[in-house]
Formats: structure tokens, C-alpha cells, sequence
């Protein structure tokens, strides 16, 4: 989560990051999203490789995203691209709720 925060700061500094999260069926979601320049098509294919990045050289690893996506993908979970409201680059993270949980959640 930190990642994706950090990136959406980077990218609209002094603009909009929204993070949300909500319960559907029985999974867990969290989106953030940023009102600035978002990502251009050609480079979503490789958003999630180690070392790809689309900032000046020193000014990132190329590694935020795809941490990311092994961390949540270990957990069982998936982080996509989707589209947001505000404009920018929106990231939605997926996780299965464990059984008790949807229980609880039911109350």
C-alpha cells in the first residue's frame, strides 16, 4: 500500500490521492488513484516488471510496483490497472476474505 501511495504522490504533486476500500462478496479491495497524468498505454504491459520505471534516472527504482504485485500476489490476492475517477492512475488490490472474516463482516 505504501508504494502505491507514494506513487500517486509522486505523480500528482500538490493534486488529489484517494484511497478507498470495500468488502464485495467475499473479497477485500483497496484502490488508490491520483488526479494526474496516469499511464500511457504503452507502458502498462510492463508496469509490474522489476526495474521498469517511467521517472528520471535516481529518481526511481522501478521496483514500487512490482514489490507490490509479488507481495499481494503472495498473499493470493491480484493488483490491476483500472480505470478511476479522478483521471490519473488508479490501482485496485484484491484479497480474499478468510472465512471467519466474511463472518464477522456479516454482523
Amino acid at each position: 500500500m505504501t508504494n502505491l501511495l507514494r506513487n500517486a504522490a509522486q505523480a500528482s504533486p500538490g493534486g488529489q490521492v484517494v484511497l478507498r476500500w470495500w468488502a464485495e462478496a467475499d473479497r477485500l479491495l483497496f484502490q488508490v488513484e491520483d488526479d494526474g497524468p496516469g499511464v500511457a498505454e504503452e507502458h502498462r504491459a510492463a508496469l509490474f516488471e522489476p526495474f521498469f520505471t517511467t521517472k528520471a534516472v535516481g529518481k526511481g527504482s522501478g521496483l514500487g510496483l512490482a514489490v507490490a504485485h509479488g507481495v499481494v500476489a503472495e498473499c493470493g490476492g491480484r493488483i490491476e490497472l483500472v480505470s478511476g475517477s479522478l483521471g490519473g492512475a488508479a490501482f485496485r488490490i484484491s484479497l480474499a476474505l478468510a472465512d471467519e472474516e466474511q463472518g464477522n463482516a456479516d454482523r
